[in-house]
């Protein structure tokens, strides 16, 4: 290789003897392989074939623009295919444009890094003297055109999970490349994913150094920097031109300050190729240059979030960090953005993101799965012993309130058995004897209200019955029913009546002596299970007077029957009834379970497309009808919930525990 350089360079010296002191001062022998762009269209029209040495053999015209034609052609010499890049004929008397490709060449040729197309041999067609230079072929396509093919397939739901790290991956070798460059004075100033090949076999490989800056002086060799003949080192930017891909473009190259092109402008490139893997579209848009300058100078500065939510966030700060509008807001140095980037990939934090706490656990999560597993195993276990130990609790506390709340209304029917004794060994009771016997047991029974008796009086002895119960010390004494406005008016003709004769306690009751039950469904049907059953019945919700509104509470209904033959039941000559408010049942049995802890729920179900809410200390909730199907369990989301027989109806008790319970339980029994 030394002698084919050799030999070039005098090719050069002798095509060009103008150039013979740059070319004695740069070039230097190169042995680090290149990179070339896939294959772009060609201008139409004919195309001049190259006339190369005859070490070359032309395959093909690969693409052609601005200053120079690429073509793929055969190394005959090692027997491979190489990239040839020329200067246009339409350039070649240029001497501004000879300079500036050579420039390119030397530029290229003295960055020896893996991922920077380097320069295998520069030369000179023999005829025209047109300078050319090789570069290493790489098959393969541009990041631009993987970056669309992710985003094709994100868009429809099947891209790969490792496909955005090769990406990443792919990103990381040119910040490295561009670092690379930063430390021999270079700055390439036109970074897209175009200008970046993705090999076949993981090779990335950064081109097109044609715009590249660079800041050195004769010195430049002494201090490792690259360095430019004398006759490449022209001035090719010049203060206020705009030099870039607009799409890409800096602020500082957008307003053509040329002065503030540094490092920093391709760290605002790379930012730029970092915000198109994310989003799949480039930092800026416009329907011509002008216009896409003009959003890069004035414009807000591009968010990848903003286009796409669900760019991560700490990509999305570091790429908004690397694209900050001000230079010295952006990361100093390009192994800055580097190792952000690596540590985003070791799921570590980065310098430019602080994570959400639950962002921390799960990082946390990620990196510890032994410990995470072990945890989420002891925490599973906890969780299901400790919902089976409550579920338990609370099936104990259910059985003891709906065993208490068996117990009130058993002993409420014991009572109404005692008082029909009464009446069967006494055939005529007076009202004072009825107070007499029946006070005692109302003072030790709280679940009872009241007590009354109520005869069975045939229509035909209606009038001869209210002059019997005026003559026995009710003067006011008739049959009466309410009406539908609520006042009580006598009552209506009816085949049997069903009025109260007597009640205990008297105070307060006064308005009841004299109602008919028969006139109202719900209290008659109470009377039909009864005599039906021969048991104590109870009826179902009823609005107790007391309370604005009613409170809920319902009879216990006991029949008592007339003399008959022997095995035979006579026919009924009345009703002992109890008058139970709902509050003072659930009171008395309440004490067996008080706790603020637990939200209970009594609901009447006998019927279930008319279930009716009785009792709650679930606070906003009131005793009434429900929707059909809204048991007491599903209402309240109830761990455990128990029907239980009260008297003929079916009452549901649901009980659920308060978050305060799992703290308040393991103190109490």
């Amino acid at each position: 290789m030394d002698r084919v350089a050799s030999r070039r360079r005098g090719d050069a010296v002798t095509w060009h003897p103008e150039d013979a002191g740059a070319a004695a001062m740069s070039w230097t022998p190169l042995a680090e392989p290149g990179a070339v762009a896939p294959r772009r269209e060609t201008p139409a029209g004919p195309i001049e074939p190259c006339e190369t040495p005859e070490r070359y053999t032309v395959r093909h015209l690969h693409s052609e623009g601005g200053l120079g034609r690429i073509w793929i052609v055969r190394d005959e010499e090692l027997n491979r295919d190489v990239v040839l890049k020329e200067l246009s004929p339409e350039h070649a008397q240029n001497a501004a444009a000879r300079a500036r490709f050579l420039r390119e060449a030397q530029v290229a040729g003295q960055l020896e890094h893996p991922n920077i197309v380097s320069v295998y041999e520069l030369g000179c067609r023999p005829d025209l003297a047109q300078p050319y230079y090789t570069m290493r072929y790489v098959r393969g396509k541009t990041l631009s055109a993987r970056i669309a093919e992710h985003h094709r397939k994100r868009r429809k739901g099947t891209e790969s999970p490792l496909e955005m790290r090769r990406l990443l991956n792919a990103f990381l070798c040119v910040c490295n490349a561009i670092a690379y460059a930063h430390s021999r004075g270079v700055v390439h100033r036109d970074l897209k994913p175009a200008n970046v090949v993705l090999g076949e076999f993981g090779e990335v490989i950064l081109l097109d150094w044609g715009l590249a800056k660079v800041a050195g002086t004769r010195e430049a060799r002494k201090a490792g920097k690259v360095d430019l003949s004398e006759t490449a080192d022209l001035k090719v930017t010049f203060a206020g031109s705009v030099l870039g891909t607009p799409a890409y473009m800096s602020p500082e190259q957008a307003a053509g300050e040329v002065e503030a092109i540094g490092p920093a402008t391709d760290v605002y490139g790379l930012g730029a190729i970092l915000f198109e893997i994310l989003t799949g579209r480039p930092p800026h848009a416009g329907v011509d240059a002008t216009e896409i300058v003009g959003h890069v100078l004035h414009g807000p500065a591009p968010r990848a979030s903003a286009l796409l939510p669900a760019v991560s966030r700490t990509l999305d700060a570091i790429c908004s960090r690397a694209m900050h509008r001000s230079a010295a807001r952006r990361y100093a140095r390009v192994s800055d953005l580097v190792d952000d980037v690596q540590r985003y990939l070791a799921d570590q934090p980065v310098s430019v993101h602080q994570p959400r706490a639950g962002e921390r656990l799960l990082r946390w999560v990620r990196q510890h799965p032994t410990s995470t597993a072990v945890a989420a195993l002891v925490l599973l276990f906890t969780l299901l012993f400790g919902a089976n130990l409550l579920r338990l609790t609370l099936l104990e506390r259910l059985d003891r309130l709906a065993g208490a709340l068996d117990r009130e209304i058993a002993s409420g029917s014991e009572v109404l058995s005692a008082v029909r004794s009464l009446f069967l060994s006494s055939p005529s009771v007076s009202a004072a004897e009825f107070q007499a016997f029946v006070s005692p047991l109302l003072q030790e029974h709280a679940e009872l209200e009241a007590l009354q008796w109520v005869p069975a009086v045939a229509a035909a002895e209606r009038a001869v019955f209210e002059e019997e119960r005026r003559a026995a010390g009710a003067p006011d004494f008739e049959l009466r029913e309410r009406a539908p406005g609520g006042e009580l008016v006598p009552a209506a003709e009816r085949g049997t009546y069903y009025p109260v004769v007597f009640v205990a306690p008297l105070a307060g009751n006064e308005e009841a002596l004299g109602f008919d039950l028969g006139s109202s469904a719900a209290h008659s049907q109470a009377l039909i299970q009864a005599h039906e059953s021969d048991r104590a019945v109870a009826s179902g919700p009823l609005g107790l007077a007391g309370a604005d509104p009613p409170d809920p509470g319902f009879l216990l209904a006991c029949p008592v029957y007339g003399e008959a033959g022997t095995g035979e039941r006579g026919e009924v000559a009345g009703y002992v009834l109890g008058v139970c408010r709902v509050q003072q049942v659930m009171a008395s049995a309440w004490s067996v379970v008080a706790t603020d802890h637990l939200d209970v729920r009594v609901t009447d179900v006998t019927d279930p497309a008319r279930p009716s809410l009785l009792w709650s200390n679930v606070a906003g909730e009131q005793p009434g009808p429900l929707a059909a199907g809204a048991g007491g369990a599903s209402a309240l989301r109830l761990e455990v919930a128990r029907r239980i027989d009260v008297c003929g109806r079916t009452w549901e008790v649901a009980v659920r525990a308060r978050p305060s319970f799992l703290i308040h339980y393991p103190w109490s029994r």
